[in-house]
């Protein structure tokens, strides 16, 4: 598993961030199977997507 998706599976807000910031190769970033950030994102915990989107708030969409 690469830094990238531990640092999502963790829900560390600040190296998803800053790994993006710094490679934007990440963003569309996928296993051979065809897993991706998204897939491992949809398996946080409730905490953690509160969290997620506490940090990352939607311009014009629900809070």
């Amino acid at each position: 598993m690469n830094g990238f998706i531990r640092a999502v599976k963790n829900a560390e807000l600040a190296v998803v961030k800053e790994m993006l910031q710094k490679d934007a190769k990440w963003i569309g970033w996928s296993e051979k199977d065809g897993k991706n950030a998204l897939h491992y994102l949809c398996g946080l915990e409730r905490t953690s997507i509160k969290q997620i989107k506490r940090a990352f708030p939607l311009r014009n969409g629900p809070k």
